[in-house]
């Protein structure tokens, strides 16, 4: 089934603000008098019936020149650019997820393509007492803060990789959390290894 109108926006625009409107010459024709060229004698349709539209940055041009990169792109490297970014998303994950795992820190990470986020891991919330909750809530914060101090942003939902991020981008990343794991043991906010191997 074919859509009338479709709208699109965001990632088209390579991080520009753009908004798309697409859709058949039965509706669209209504805005621009149809199909037409700059730099040659067409024009739009005199007997086509158009309706007044506008906005503050309708048609700007760093924008439009931007989706037109991403677009050329998208078309140029297929479905391909999407599997790899989502493979490299999915081994950014589990690298961290393993070093989660053996310094037995409690967090975990998952993704769904390019996105990911942390997620829990236990049976289920009510296996946590609220005042473990407390501190991993605490721990998570000093965590943002620390990797901000580093150079690291993370946004407080959900994170995503690009195909700008580079593999050296994404090992700085993880030292960066390495080191701040590390300073937050040093400050007693997580139980040292020693402490840990002690108890066995």
């Amino acid at each position: 089934m074919k859509a009338d109108i479709a709208t699109y926006g965001k990632i088209v625009g390579g991080g520009m603000p753009i908004g798309i409107i697409a859709g058949s010459a039965t509706y669209m024709d209504k805005i621009d008098g149809g199909m037409w060229n700059y730099g040659d004698l067409s024009y739009p349709q005199p007997e086509a019936e158009m309706t007044f539209f506008s906005g503050t940055f309708c048609k700007h041009p760093l924008a439009i020149a931007a989706a037109r990169a991403v677009l050329k792109r998208l078309k140029s490297e297929g479905p391909t650019l999407q599997q790899q970014l989502n493979q490299r998303t999915s081994q950014f994950v589990k690298t961290l997820n393993t070093y989660f795992e053996a310094d037995e820190i409690p967090m975990r990470l998952a993704n769904f393509g390019s996105i990911f986020n942390s997620v829990r891991f236990e049976n289920s919330a009510s296996s946590v007492s609220s005042d473990a909750l407390e501190k991993r809530q605490l721990i998570n914060l000093l965590l943002y803060h620390h990797l901000l101090d580093k150079g690291v942003y993370l946004r407080s939902s959900l994170h995503a990789l690009s195909t700008a991020h580079t593999d050296e981008d994404l090992d700085f990343i993880i030292q960066a959390i390495k080191d701040s794991v590390r300073e937050l043991r040093d400050g007693g906010f997580l139980p040292s290894l020693s402490d840990k191997l002690a108890k066995t």
